[in-house]
C-alpha cells in the first residue's frame, strides 16, 4: 500500500504514477480512504496498461486448435480494469471538470448532505 507521502508506488505504470502525482497536486485528499481509492485506481490503470502492452505484443486475436480466430482474453481483462478504474475515478469525483486555478489546492466535491 502507498505511504502518506505524495510518492507513487514504484510498481505502477508511468501513467498511474502521473495520475497519482497530478491528483495529489490539485486535490486535497484529507482522508486515508480517499488515498486508498486513488491507490486502487492507480493499480487498475497499471493492470490495464500491462494488458495493453501484452495485447500489442501478442496481437488482438489468435487461432484456436480448430483453426478458428479467437479474441485475445487480455482484451476482456483490460476492459474490466478500465471499468473499475472509471468507477473509482467517478467515486473520488475526479471525473468532473478540472479546477481552473493553477497551483490552488481543491477539496473533492461532496454531496449536498455530506457531513
Amino acid at each position: 500500500m502507498t505511504t502518506r507521502k505524495n510518492t507513487p508506488e514504484k510498481r505502477w505504470s508511468a501513467s498511474a504514477k502521473k495520475l497519482w502525482v497530478e491528483t495529489l497536486d490539485v486535490y486535497d485528499l484529507p482522508d486515508e480512504h480517499h488515498r486508498r481509492m486513488l491507490s486502487a485506481a492507480c493499480e487498475q490503470l497499471t493492470r490495464a496498461d500491462q494488458c495493453r502492452e501484452e495485447i500489442a505484443r501478442q496481437g488482438l486475436s489468435f487461432t484456436d486448435r480448430f483453426g478458428q480466430p479467437r479474441p485475445n482474453p487480455l482484451i476482456a481483462e483490460e476492459r474490466s480494469c478500465l471499468g473499475v478504474f472509471r468507477l473509482l475515478v467517478r467515486e473520488l469525483g475526479l471525473d468532473v471538470e478540472s479546477p481552473n486555478a493553477v497551483n490552488e489546492r481543491h477539496r473533492l466535491p461532496r454531496a449536498v448532505g455530506y457531513a
